[in-house]
């Protein structure tokens, strides 16, 4: 059985034994850079939603810092605090 010239070529088969070893054997495998950049998106993504919370909330500081009804509005609604002599009715809705 002949083998076809290119093979007989020691720097071609060299070449191809150093290509299978890079993308396949070593440590930094393809399947090791394809994961890591697909981690790399997931975490961008993250991070982009993050920013947006970020933002958000930063908005929402500034707004609770400067007025002083919206400061009472929140106290209001997310701690259910009230001024002396009013009363607080608290309806939870029923779980069927």
């Amino acid at each position: 059985m002949r083998l076809p010239r290119w093979l007989r070529n020691k720097y071609v088969v060299t070449s191809l034994v150093f290509a299978a070893w890079v993308c396949f054997l070593d440590d930094i495998d393809l399947l090791y850079i394809m994961r890591t950049r697909s981690q790399l998106a997931d975490m961008k993504s993250e991070l982009k939603r993050m920013e947006s919370l970020h933002r958000e909330a930063s908005s929402d500081l500034n707004e609770l810092s400067t007025n002083r009804a919206t400061l009472e509005k929140y106290a209001r609604e997310e701690y259910n605090m009230v001024k002396p002599g009013e009363k607080l009715f608290i309806f939870k809705e029923k779980k069927d």
